[in-house]
């Protein structure tokens, strides 16, 4: 039986012939048979999409966790930088509750951040056991991740003697890191070195700590696989990555170089970040480029849309959205101005939202801004598992189409290089 897809996909605005939809799925038939045909050894970057099929390793990554102890875990702390951490916070800030252990990402060396965070966990946590460290680094050698880790821990030791116990590092099989994590006898997991950190979501990278902090990570990978079955398929119909690369690919060739991530739900702004990173890592190379911008809804309808509608265009949009799944709070009937906006009463702030995010369609529709959209059934593991896997298969179909290397960040080196000298000079 099949199963229903409930994340919805809309192109009424795209501005894509028939004909041009057709020759993409043409150009991408190829790659999409090499695609489906992958083997689960993780031994080329495109493998990464074989990582929701993976039980073992989700098996290997219970055993971890029930090994270290997370009954009482409260704080995690999550130690990486861009594709290291990026797709954890992604789905951890749009499902975080009130019962959600604690999550914080330490993504660059900030003082500040750092001594918020040192002193909640000194003033609040009780024990050693209310804690877990997580430091994710593929190569091993990530200047801020390195730098954070060893100050946070440093600071903590003092009020937790055992904190080494609650530490799991992630990173590269026989990387300097992994080597120094098993020489100190710390819980380890060893990345395969393939996956590119920012394909690794569904990797232990981004899998332990949403473990951890008790997500389902079996419906985050479901949803990935779900998706895999509808792009991966040989077959042009509803293959929405495929939709959206030749969007995206054939705008670009018509002169439209950016493309704004438009989400209506600020829960989901991370996952705009993420999204961010792997258009603008992936594709931006060779002189070629799509620059990603995130707006948030509907806080953004009263800024940058304004330059998107009326600053003489240039780009596409992504709208996503979710289905209204709480009509519990409304504007009420017996109101404190009720002369104010009187067709408000009554409404809930979620249909509120729904509106806003029509009427800006309707908006940018009329311009003649290409937009391309998605709902989200609802904000689950299930649903942002398949959002995740439809973006980065997209991203691949995306390079393909425009001809550069998806898995490779040749310039992004050239900063790190120049940092260790100015650093190693230092030291000297």
């Amino acid at each position: 039986m099949e199963t229903e897809i409930s994340m919805r996909f809309t192109y009424d605005h795209s501005g894509i012939t028939d004909e041009v939809r057709k020759e993409t799925h043409t150009r991408l038939s190829t790659l999409i048979d090499h695609l489906s045909k992958l083997p689960s050894t993780y031994q080329s970057p495109e493998s990464t999409l074989t990582l929701p099929l993976d039980g073992a390793m989700r098996e290997a990554i219970r055993a971890l966790l029930e090994k270290i102890g997370i009954g009482s875990v409260k704080y995690i702390a999550v130690f990486g930088i861009g594709g290291s951490s990026a797709g954890a916070k992604a789905v951890y800030d749009a499902l975080r509750t009130q019962q959600t252990p604690r999550m914080l990402f330490f993504e660059t060396t900030d003082v500040r951040a750092t001594r918020s965070f040192l002193s909640e966990i000194t003033s609040q946590a009780k024990s050693a056991d209310e804690l877990l460290l997580v430091i994710v680094s593929k190569m091993g050698e990530t200047l801020e991740t390195i730098a954070d880790a060893e100050c946070v821990i440093s600071e903590l030791h003092p009020h937790f003697p055992e904190i080494e116990s609650r530490i799991v590092v992630i990173s590269n099989s026989g990387s300097p890191l992994l080597l120094a994590a098993e020489k100190r006898h710390l819980h380890t997991y060893a990345l395969a070195p393939a996956v590119r950190g920012r394909y690794s979501i569904f990797s232990p990278a981004g899998l332990i700590p949403l473990a951890a902090a008790g997500f389902d990570v079996e419906a985050l990978c479901g949803g990935a696989r779900e998706m895999n079955e509808r792009c991966l398929s040989t077959t042009s119909k509803d293959n929405p990555a495929a939709e959206s690369a030749g969007f995206l690919s054939y705008w670009y060739k018509q002169g439209l170089k950016i493309h704004d991530l438009f989400y209506f739900g600020p829960e989901l702004r991370s996952l705009g970040f993420w999204s961010r990173q792997i258009l603008a890592e992936s594709i931006g190379k060779d002189g070629i480029g799509i620059t990603p911008t995130v707006s948030i809804g509907s806080t953004d309808l009263h800024s940058t849309a304004q330059l998107h509608l009326g600053g003489g265009g240039g780009m596409t949009v992504l709208f996503v959205d979710r289905e209204r799944v709480d009509e519990s709070l409304r504007v009420p009937r017996e109101r404190l101005f009720p002369d104010l906006v009187p067709y408000l009463s009554g409404k809930s702030l979620s249909e509120l939202m729904q509106v806003l995010r029509d009427a800006a369609v309707s908006a940018y529709a009329a311009k003649k801004v290409p937009l391309i959209g998605v709902s989200l059934g609802a904000v689950t593991e299930r649903e942002l598992g398949m959002y995740l896997q439809w973006k980065m298969i997209e991203t691949i179909f995306l390079a393909e189409l425009l001809g550069v290397d998806p898995f490779t960040e040749p310039d992004v080196a050239s900063y790190k290089e120049h940092a260790r000298e100015v650093l190693q000079d230092a030291h000297e």
